[in-house]
């Protein structure tokens, strides 16, 4: 559930009990409301009840104490009560109106020039035509390495097959077909998480495909290495045993 929209049900659920609670104590108040008059130059508290004088309130009598602080609560709570009904009445038309953050709902209302189902890739590339480890130009060192690990471990994969993510087109590096389900993963290495400018792109791709519904762990798989550390045959094979574990390829 949106954050928002939960906040704001919790808090009219909040709202709606105060209420019922200020109601119930507002009903046991005694009738009638307070009022002044002026007299030999001094100020005394009157009652008035029904509309009508009933009688001073004298402030050294017990009882007349108490229906002094009676009748004041009793007008505290009915502002109260005028505050939360006009806050509750904007809180239920907000919840009546508001439309929940859903990039995945706005996505799929799009025509098909402007999305690629998450998982459906397959049916807007030509096909799924598994690639050797020696079929391709890489960029890096590194993903030579990880297409020899893959390649090793028996795993069918393509190099830089593009997609589009949050309306964004990006070339993972390789795409996998996971053998446990024949759904479509991918592998994103990240060569230099260190330098600010590459951290930034890196973290923008991450987000637009976690709106894609492309989340590590799930269907992304991800390494790492910096220009003191470089990726090793140990750090993918790794990778690869913690994502699809011990199966058969």
């Amino acid at each position: 559930m949106d954050g928002f929209r939960k906040l704001g049900e919790q808090e009219l659920h909040c709202l709606k009990q105060m209420r019922n609670c200020f109601w119930t104590e507002l009903c046991s108040m005694p009738e009638g409301t307070l009022g002044t008059n002026k007299s030999n130059g001094k100020t005394y508290l009157r009652w008035w009840k029904k509309g009508r004088y009933a009688k001073n309130i004298s402030m050294k009598k017990p009882e007349d104490i108490e229906l002094a602080r009676a009748l004041r609560r009793k007008r505290f709570l009915k502002e109260v009560i005028n505050v939360i009904d006009n806050n509750i009445g904007l809180l239920e038309d907000l919840l009546t109106k508001y439309i929940e953050f859903d990039p995945k709902g706005i996505s799929d209302k799009l025509s098909k020039a402007y999305q690629i189902p998450p998982g459906k890739e397959k049916e807007v590339l030509p096909g799924f035509h598994p690639h050797s480890a020696d079929a391709a130009e890489y960029r890096s060192k590194s993903e030579e390495i990880i297409a020899l690990v893959l390649q090793s471990n028996g795993y069918r994969f393509m190099y830089e097959c593009e997609i589009v993510a949050n309306q964004r087109v990006y070339k993972p590096d390789f795409t996998i077909k996971d053998p446990r389900t024949n759904q479509l993963v991918y592998f994103e290495h990240f060569g230099r998480p260190d330098q600010p400018g590459y951290y930034e792109k890196m973290v923008r791709k991450l987000i637009d495909y976690w709106y894609e519904g492309i989340r590590i762990g799930k269907n992304l798989i991800v390494t790492f290495e910096t220009e003191k550390e470089p990726l090793t045959t140990a750090q993918v094979q790794m990778a690869l045993d913690q994502f699809f574990g011990t199966i058969s390829k």
